[in-house]
């Protein structure tokens, strides 16, 4: 009897899953994917809009862009933890059991845990390396290196400033040159002792990507040319002038890469040179730790883009990518969260990131070494093959790109919303 009335609880739960999978497939009125219906996996943030409309075609005039905007539940354990009054010292840990705290009221409160929560406490003399794995990396990195023990308030100001902008506001564009391009020219203007001008805007930019198609061309002489040049993610350029330039005017790169550079002596994060600005957009909460100590360790500035800016490219890298999954036969908006990407890692890659940054910056982009090839490198500087397919739709960015050589603000999304009537020259050169 027992054994029947196991057989039936579990025919019953697979039934309800199923039940609930097809119906968030078929009701294409819902457009609704798979997580809504399990809430404890959705990002939590009063501005945010479940359904946002834009002014574009009717099968894309409205999309879920929830899972793409903020950061997940999981994240947002790391905000309330690093922002909390007991995460105070890098001798001590907690570790706090998934889903058995909620956020409530402003970043300012850290988290409330129901009488059923729990701390895992651990001191670092006595964490032995077998039980190292089971706690989480990002707290290893904080909690055991005595280097950040004087970077905590720096590193929640930051963080708490940044939470706190994280909303959909695509104005956003039309400020970039006040908080990007303004520091970096104060600051070359110091370091450099040289007069670089008030301009608004760069008259000429050259975003340089690290596709290997690169290898197949001399743009190195006219990169240099431009009075902006940026580069992605640290690539390298000696050894590859004649093909990518000598010239950085901006370095702009993951958060991870940040991590990377606090390992190293003085932070060292400046291949291009110590003068050379960083601009780095956040893959997760606790980078803004070895932010804090590398920006105190950078002659150069160290800028973190704003949140608001992240959300845009966010919306517009999910309206190509469902565009170009709406081409597939009998799709539906509501479908992309669940087929293609189920595990919630969607990201626009970082080189999508700088074009847009460029867009705000300049009067006129150019953009190098974006386009792929057959049988060519990912990175022309490594032996890396494959890009990262889960997590970046390259060919829905490549689309973005083409549309913006069209120079029609009517093709893309959220531009009118962001107060751009017009668009700066933009040329694509692979």
């Amino acid at each position: 009897m027992m054994l029947h009335s196991r057989i039936f609880l579990m025919l019953f739960a697979i039934s309800t899953v199923v039940t609930i999978f097809t119906a968030s497939i078929v009701s294409s009125s819902m457009g609704l994917s798979i997580v809504k219906f399990f809430p404890t996996f959705c990002a939590r943030n009063a501005n945010s809009h479940l359904i946002v409309t834009t002014e574009d075609t009717s099968d894309m005039s409205k999309i879920d862009y929830n899972d793409v905007d903020f950061l997940s539940y999981e994240l947002e354990h790391q905000i309330i933890q690093l922002l909390g009054d007991e995460v105070d010292s890098v001798h001590k840990m907690e570790d706090i059991y998934p889903g058995q705290g909620r956020l409530k009221g402003s970043y300012d409160k850290h988290m409330q845990l129901n009488s059923n929560s729990h701390f895992l406490r651990y001191r670092h003399t006595v964490l032995m390396p077998f039980l190292r794995k089971k706690v989480a990396g990002w707290q290893l990195e904080i909690f055991y290196n005595s280097m950040f023990e004087s970077f905590w308030p720096k590193m929640r100001v930051l963080l708490k400033t940044w939470a706190e902008n994280r909303r959909f506001e695509p104005q956003i564009m039309q400020h970039l040159a006040q908080y990007v391009k303004r520091p970096i020219d104060e600051s070359y203007s110091s370091l450099q002792q040289t007069d670089t001008g008030t301009r608004k805007r760069y008259r000429t930019c050259a975003v340089v990507g690290n596709s290997g198609i690169l290898l197949n061309s001399s743009y190195g002489g006219a990169i240099d040319q431009h009075e902006m040049v940026m580069r992605i993610n640290n690539a390298r350029t000696v050894g590859f002038e004649v093909f990518v330039g000598r010239k950085t005017t901006i370095s702009f790169m993951n958060s991870h890469i940040i991590r990377t550079c606090a390992k190293r002596s003085h932070c060292w994060c400046h291949p291009y040179g110590a003068i050379v600005p960083i601009i780095t957009y956040l893959c997760a909460p606790w980078h803004f730790m070895p932010i804090a100590f590398c920006s105190s360790e950078h002659r150069a500035p160290l800028l973190v883009t704003d949140p608001r800016f992240d959300n845009l490219c966010n919306r517009i890298a999910k309206w190509y990518s469902v565009k170009l999954f709406l081409r597939r036969p009998n799709m539906k908006p509501g479908w992309w969260s669940i087929l293609r990407n189920p595990k919630r890692q969607f990201h626009y890659s970082t080189g999508m990131q700088g074009v847009m940054m460029a867009l705000g910056l300049c009067d006129n982009v150019h953009v190098y070494g974006f386009g792929k090839a057959t049988g060519l490198k990912h990175h022309y500087f490594s032996q890396q093959s494959e890009e990262l397919k889960e997590i970046h739709d390259y060919k829905a960015e490549y689309e973005f790109y083409h549309d913006l050589e069209h120079n029609n603000t009517q093709l893309l999304p959220f531009f009118k919303a962001a107060g751009i009537t017009s668009l700066p020259n933009f040329r694509l050169l692979m």
